[in-house]
């Protein structure tokens, strides 16, 4: 029990905030692209030296050609107002 306690713990511990927003800009540079949301003065990064960062990337640029919105969870606390925080998923909803 204790050790399911910890667990679940630990999970809630290391979650970072989630958003859904429209992206208003993609940049892009040889290993990161940068994503901006509506509502963030701040871009994100996803780093594209593994498959789920490609992934991300693409899902990225889908969404904000077509003008969806996003759902996306952050690895920094303080969501889109860290300084180029990354994402622990992203996907497009709509």
């Amino acid at each position: 029990l204790l050790f399911g306690v910890l667990i679940l713990v630990s999970e809630v511990a290391f979650s970072g905030p989630v958003m859904t927003a429209k992206i208003e800009n993609v940049r892009i540079r040889p290993a990161v692209a940068y994503v901006k949301f509506a509502g963030c003065n701040k871009y994100n990064r996803i780093y594209l030296d593994t498959a789920y960062g490609k992934a991300m990337f693409s899902t990225a640029l889908v969404a904000s050609t077509a003008n969806k919105q996003v759902r996306v969870e952050f690895v920094a606390t303080d969501g889109c107002d860290s300084t180029e925080s990354e994402f622990v998923f992203f996907e497009m909803i709509n």
